[in-house]
């Protein structure tokens, strides 16, 4: 994992133009910034044809809580963490992390994704 040390400028919880449920931080890295997040937190339902609920995206939200060291969503903006990459070209965000001495951990998607669409 390669990192990037960042402050969250900017958050978003809520539903977006085409209907669907996300979320974002919004990174500035002092000089350029980039979003982190934008996936879908519900899914589906092809029988009902409407969205619908999903751990899944529950869990999302809660992991990121965590990983920042916040109890509120809004808590998160301001807060310097890391940015984590899969390689040094700084592509996709694929996780974040929270300074050593701050409260908070580290979220990684391709952990999350294990958890719930392993099977997929």
């Amino acid at each position: 994992m390669f990192e990037r040390l960042g402050k969250i400028e900017s958050v978003m919880l809520g539903i977006e133009d085409h209907g669907i449920l996300t979320c974002s931080l919004t990174f500035n890295f002092g000089g350029s910034v980039q979003s982190f997040g934008g996936y879908s937190l519900h899914s589906f339902d092809e029988e009902e044809k409407e969205r619908v609920e999903h751990a899944a995206g529950t869990d999302f939200i809660l992991c990121i809580l965590k990983a920042c060291g916040v109890n509120n969503w809004e808590d998160i903006k301001g807060k310097v963490m890391y940015a984590l990459y899969d390689s040094e070209r700084y592509g996709q965000i694929m996780g974040i992390r929270a300074l050593p001495f701050e409260e908070g951990g580290t979220f990684l998607i391709s952990e999350w994704q294990k958890r719930w669409f392993s099977e997929k």
